[in-house]
């Protein structure tokens, strides 16, 4: 199904009244594909999906010819108060991801956000994305997206690679970086080549620029 919608900056209108017209819908379409745009130029961006994605984010990467997303993107966005017309199918209890390019927001809703606006490496990465993406999963074996219990830490690697792993391997990860720093830090405080005053002063450092760049 290619689904064109009105109504959304007034309340979703046309994609609620689509869900509540169509619950048969619900036992055949296994992914939503939302494709939206807040910005003029830039790549296209996957930035939200629904609980649960390792399965989709293996299909989003084996049929995007140039995947862009990160996982922090799309944690970050479900702390956000936006709402587009995939929230009424996630509501309804579908499975499905979201897609914009978000660079050039400053002229959303304005007169200025024109057709001659738009940079036109942009329209090619939505087509590419979308056709490519749609024409894979036409093809492709999509009943995993169903059965899948964990979600994915993904992010891109070079132009067309997306590096994903499951929840558990990324936690094991940071866990043992976590360790190793901590080992490093006590052989350069036994060894004495550094003091922990210094290191004090360098961890102050470090976790007032994380606070700033979250404020930001």
């Amino acid at each position: 199904y290619v689904l064109f919608t009105d109504g959304e900056e007034q309340g979703l209108l046309g994609a609620a009244c689509f869900v509540d017209s169509h619950p048969e819908l619900k036992e055949t379409l296994s992914l939503v594909v939302n494709v939206e745009s807040r910005g003029q130029r830039g790549a296209l961006l996957m930035f939200e999906t629904t609980a649960n994605n390792q399965a989709m984010i293996d299909l989003y990467r084996q049929g995007v010819p140039v995947p862009v997303s990160f996982s922090i993107a799309t944690s970050v966005y479900q702390m956000m108060q936006n709402d587009t017309d995939l929230s009424e199918f996630m509501l309804d209890g579908y499975a499905g991801l979201n897609f914009a390019c978000i660079e050039g927001a400053e002229v959303y809703h304005t007169e200025n956000d024109t057709f001659e606006g738009i940079d036109r490496n942009t329209v090619y990465h939505y087509l590419q994305t979308t056709s490519g993406f749609v024409d894979y999963l036409c093809r492709a074996d999509v009943s995993a997206v169903a059965g899948s219990q964990q979600d994915a830490v993904f992010f891109p690697l070079l132009q067309g690679n997306l590096i994903t792993m499951g929840d558990a391997t990324a936690k094991g990860l940071a866990w043992g970086g976590a360790a190793l720093a901590c080992a490093w830090i006590a052989y350069l405080l036994i060894a004495r080549k550094i003091s922990g005053k210094s290191l004090l002063k360098t961890m102050g450092v470090q976790l007032g620029m994380m606070a700033v760049c979250g404020l930001i």
